[in-house]
């Protein structure tokens, strides 16, 4: 509920803030690291599973998932 109470809420809860914190420090030097740690979280958003899903498929959505999180890391 947090997050869908108003549009945008999920953007301004604790854990969110959190969590774009700690990737925005996570690819400090690397080319805009707040960028990334906004975009980031967008990718596995339950709704856009949800819809994706019978399209895509579960192995070809997991793969999506994991190819950013891995550059996150490199």
């Amino acid at each position: 509920m947090s997050e869908t109470a108003a549009p945008g809420a999920r953007y301004r809860i604790g854990a969110y803030r959190f969590w774009r914190r700690h990737l925005t420090v996570l690819r400090a030097g690397a080319p805009d690291p707040e960028h990334t740690a906004h975009a980031l979280p967008a990718v596995p958003a339950a709704e856009l599973v949800t819809a994706l899903l019978p399209e895509l498929g579960e192995r070809r959505l997991r793969e999506g998932v994991e190819r950013p999180a891995r550059a996150v890391t490199a």
